[in-house]
């Protein structure tokens, strides 16, 4: 199966195959895939229950493995498997976190890394940042375009693509690892010239903005410079106005002069009048 092939289906088959496929490994075999999409696993309240619910019932469902000689390569359980591994700490003597059930696999590494990814995407609790970056690792090494990339993780192509420029600008990455802003606030102040978002950003932070207030602010700015522009064009044309007016004045005393100029004095006179002489000629 090569990347560009996969579907939401595969993904799918791999977590509801029959437990008959299951095959008992020991845990110190199972490493977790260097590319897993959540980074680091956050030990939060869902961690918690998660642990809690192995404990009580056990392993319910089998991890995703690849095989690499002895070892078994997680594809897709990463946070179970961080689960067992602290209740295996906690309970050494314990069995049945001495040898837990898996699905193997035979994947290579680009295809089981790329189904991780989906496979951790497809999933409601990724971190945003981890999430655009997934997206990203999807496009940039495995070849995916956006519109795949949504279709595998039923999302917007609009989703994709904010989150995807989430990571682009390192300001806003920091707001949302810092959780300093909201992720649709910062979306919005994604729309934001480069220019004018710093200082949007921190008067964000100050004011705790939510994306409505961020969307109109990126508007008031838009048009704040809109009109700034236009005076500054007039300005313009009016200097244009007074230069070519000195010029018509000026240019008979340039005509009295010219035959007693110096080869230097020649020489820029001839390279104003080619530069004038290319304006008018790209413009006929």
């Amino acid at each position: 199966m090569s990347i560009k092939q996969l579907t939401a289906t595969p993904i799918i088959n791999l977590r509801t195959v029959a437990l008959m496929e299951a095959a008992p490994v020991k845990l110190d075999q199972i490493e977790p895939s260097p590319h897993n999409a959540r980074g680091v696993i956050e030990r939060n309240g869902a961690f918690a229950e998660l642990k809690a619910s192995i404990r009580a019932h056990g392993l319910l469902q089998p991890l995703l493995v690849r095989r690499e000689g002895i070892r078994r390569i997680l594809i897709a359980g990463h946070r179970r498997h961080a689960a067992l591994q602290e209740l295996a700490a906690e309970e050494p003597s314990e069995p049945r976190w001495q040898t837990i059930l898996v699905i193997e696999r035979n994947v290579d590494v680009e295809t089981a890394e790329a189904l991780g990814l989906i496979e951790n995407l497809q999933r409601a609790d990724l971190e945003p940042l981890d999430e655009a970056q997934a997206f990203v690792r999807l496009r940039d090494v495995y070849g995916l375009s956006l519109t795949q990339i949504a279709e595998h993780v039923n999302k917007s192509k609009m989703y994709v693509s904010n989150r995807v420029r989430l990571v682009s600008d390192p300001v806003l990455r920091t707001a949302v690892s810092e959780r300093t802003l909201p992720v649709s606030t910062v979306e919005v102040l994604l729309r934001a010239p480069e220019s004018q978002r710093a200082e949007l950003i921190e008067q964000a932070q100050a004011e705790a903005w939510t994306a409505d207030r961020a969307r109109a602010a990126v508007s008031d700015h838009r048009q704040l410079a809109s009109r700034s522009a236009q005076p500054a064009a007039i300005g313009n044309r009016h200097r244009f106005d007074a230069l070519i007016r000195q010029l018509q004045a000026d240019l008979p005393i340039i005509e009295q002069v010219a035959g007693t100029l110096d080869r230097a004095e020649r020489y820029t006179l001839h390279s104003l009048s080619q530069r004038v002489a290319s304006l008018t000629a790209a413009r006929a």
